[in-house]
């Protein structure tokens, strides 16, 4: 199935995100792929402008990533 083009966005956000933050969790420093994850920091469901926008993005390791939002929701 084709990738369309908002999801191409999205991984390429995501790539970035984790780039920038050196592929580590940003709390414990857990890192590798297969091992984290990104993160809108703004949800994108109430925010659908900063969807892509890389400050509103952090990179999280897979527990970390559920704990928060374990707290959020």
């Amino acid at each position: 199935m084709p990738t369309s083009h908002r999801q191409q966005l999205v991984m390429l956000w995501s790539n970035e995100v984790r780039d920038r933050d050196g592929w580590k969790c940003v709390v414990c420093g857990n890192y590798g792929r297969g091992n984290v994850q990104t993160h809108h920091i703004l949800y994108r469901s109430f925010f659908p402008q900063l969807e892509t926008n890389i400050n509103n993005g952090i990179t999280l390791c897979i527990e970390h990533h559920k704990e928060i939002h374990t707290l959020n929701d």
